[in-house]
């Protein structure tokens, strides 16, 4: 599936749409170059699923961590490996506590570096691979293209663009 969006708000409510069907245990993957929309995506999760803090990349923290009260998930942990270089950074941070738990939605931006860990371990994954393309028409932003991948055997409902 893909989906094109023209801005930052269309990013945003793409994300909200996507955090609104997660269930809980869900990991998602998060790949793209810099300034591709991955962070503007996990502002709308974060939307979806009732959070309603300012979020940002937690670059420099690895992760943050988010009170939910959705259903049965209770946290949303937010993961970004950019500046990772070994597996092990990640796992002395409890990042890996958080991995399958029902109660929880991990989204990981760069996940790279700990992918094969974390395909080895877990059911419900949902990769998204973000691009960004430059316009003639617009300066500003061009367009994002979202592509949807589910990895493993992922029971959700489809999540379709809104015309």
């Amino acid at each position: 599936m893909k989906i094109t969006t023209h801005n930052a708000n269309e990013t945003i409510a793409f994300g909200k749409r996507v955090g609104e069907k997660l269930k809980g245990g869900e990991i998602l993957l998060l790949f793209g170059e810099l300034g591709s929309g991955k962070t503007t995506f996990v502002q709308g999760l974060a939307k979806g699923l009732n959070i309603f803090h300012h979020i940002t990349s937690p670059t420099f923290t690895l992760l943050r961590e988010y009170p939910v009260k959705k259903g049965k998930i209770k946290k949303f942990v937010h993961i970004d490996c950019y500046r990772i270089e070994i597996t092990e950074d990640l796992f002395f941070s409890g990042a890996f506590e958080y991995f399958g738990d029902p109660a929880t939605v991990v989204a990981i931006e760069w996940p790279d570096i700990i992918y094969d860990e974390i395909k080895k371990n877990e059911k419900k994954i949902i990769s998204f691979k973000f691009f960004y393309t430059k316009t003639k028409q617009k300066k500003e932003f061009s367009q994002r293209i979202i592509e949807k991948h589910l990895l493993f055997n992922q029971q959700h409902e489809k999540l379709r663009p809104t015309t």
